[in-house]
């Protein structure tokens, strides 16, 4: 499990993988611009859109041993699945997650887990994340002094937090 942000769409990015008999990667292929998760078989799992630069996304990438498919998640929602190759279930999983983990640019709060997380967790985890990461409160302008009830512009609009309170600071028009 892993948070990206696409900068760009061009090119391959890949956002976590691990090289080895346990290989694996989270990525954005070059040329159909989808996410897409390689497990430890030969096989590849692809998203069905084409991300947004600029947009955080939850990808999860899951081989299960058991019913031997490796599947991918976006944002908690199953996208693909892809049967394993079974020679990869024998000779190529790990009973441990070793060595070294990279991760690319755009990549936030990378997870592993010893075993296949199931789609509701999948899911509940996603959403829990994103709750987290979403903003208390949005703005947008232009925004109005309401003190007076005219209706009077305010410019340069600042946001200050003191603790759990926050205040907004502008210039009024005279």
């Amino acid at each position: 499990m892993a948070w990206v942000k696409l900068q760009t769409l061009d090119g391959t990015q890949v956002f976590v993988s691990r090289s080895g008999p346990s290989a694996f990667s989270l990525s954005k292929t070059g040329g159909d611009n989808r996410f897409a998760f390689a497990g430890f078989g030969a096989a590849s799992v692809h998203s069905d859109f084409t991300p947004t630069p600029g947009l955080w996304y939850h990808l999860t990438g899951v081989c299960d041993r058991v019913s031997r498919q490796d599947s991918l998640y976006v944002n908690g929602v199953l996208l693909g699945m892809a049967p394993e190759p079974s020679k990869s279930i024998v000779l190529r999983i790990p009973a441990s997650v070793s060595g070294p983990i990279l991760t690319g640019p755009g990549t936030d709060t990378v997870r592993l887990y010893l075993r296949a997380p199931s789609s509701a967790e999948v899911s509940h985890l996603a959403l829990a994340e994103r709750k987290s990461r979403e903003p208390a409160f949005v703005w947008a302008n232009p925004l109005y002094f309401q003190g007076n009830g005219n209706g009077d512009d305010i410019h340069d609009p600042q946001i200050l937090a003191d603790g759990g309170t926050y205040y907004l600071v502008a210039t009024l028009s005279p």
